[in-house]
């Protein structure tokens, strides 16, 4: 069986909340109407009830705390649950890239033939791409990646980011992510794009005795960091940041609106932002390391 989430709000409230649960990695939410004149959106949330639970909690407790949002929690079919992989398609980043979901056969019909392809399945942790968050931080990751740099992508996911920095030439890439699924999800993924033997992943948050363990591993520091995350947690993530990032690196957030991501840009100071990226209303945004910070 798998978990739906409905999220009873009030129509004020249904954007902030949508681009949430999108920047989440969901795959689909339905906008249906209740009796009291609210709006219920739906949405599937794989299979741990506990890991569901916290990262929408988390997500969410700001408007949770006002009391006006109300949450509820049911189990479908999978069957049913899985209705949205018939209209999944493969996902244009440029004209040279494209990722193509893994139970699709890719086609020059999808894409140019030229076009470097990139196949996901998203499984349990609901990362196929097709977000505006995450096309935005390929734009930028196109332009980043450099041959034999190192790469961490942080909220992995189902490791779109990394694996796409691995077929795009860097030496190593290193995912983190909170959902038990991301690991064998990304490590599978990474089989099936054939760069399984420069990835590795981790399940855990991250603290200071995680950075020390990275840093021992990468000394250097890392040439790209990705973080496709809500801004809040890119502000709670930005002294790490400073610590894992090599002279002259490049760190691509996103998980933010274009145009209001100023406190993240102060919290990320003294990286001095590079470039910008929108689609759809988000934002990716690059920034670089210039000179050692401590």
């Amino acid at each position: 069986m798998t978990l739906v989430l409905d999220i009873s709000s009030p129509e004020e409230l249904v954007e902030i909340i949508s681009d949430r649960l999108w920047t989440l990695g969901v795959m689909a939410i339905e906008e249906l109407p209740d009796e009291a004149g609210r709006s219920i959106l739906r949405t599937t949330v794989g299979q741990d009830r506990l890991e569901a639970e916290n990262r929408i909690t988390g997500l969410l407790s700001d408007v949770l705390a006002g009391g006006f949002v109300h949450v509820r929690w049911h189990e479908m079919s999978n069957e049913i649950a899985e209705t949205w992989r018939d209209f999944a398609r493969p996902v244009m980043i440029d004209a040279d890239l494209v990722i193509v979901p893994a139970w699709q056969a890719s086609n020059d019909a999808d894409h140019p033939s030229q076009a470097t392809v990139i196949t996901i399945e998203p499984g349990a942790t609901f990362g196929l791409g097709d977000h505006p968050t995450t096309r935005a931080s390929l734009h930028l990751l196109k332009r980043a990646v450099q041959h034999q740099i190192t790469v961490l992508d942080i909220g992995c996911g189902s490791g779109i980011l990394g694996i796409a920095s691995l077929v795009l030439g860097a030496r190593t890439a290193y995912g983190i992510d909170i959902n038990p699924a991301a690991a064998n999800v990304s490590t599978d993924n990474a089989k099936a794009n054939g760069v399984a033997d420069r990835w590795q992943v981790r399940v855990v948050d991250i603290d200071h005795r995680v950075i020390d363990e990275l840093l021992e591993m990468y000394p250097d520091g890392f040439g790209v960091i990705t973080a496709n995350i809500l801004a809040p947690v890119l502000i709670g993530l930005a002294p790490f940041f400073q610590r894992l990032l090599a002279v002259d690196g490049i760190l691509i957030i996103s998980g933010v609106l274009m145009g209001q991501f100023d406190h993240v840009r102060a919290a990320l100071a003294p990286l001095a932002m590079i470039e910008e990226c929108e689609v759809e209303g988000w934002a990716a945004v690059s920034f670089r390391r210039q000179s050692a910070t401590p």
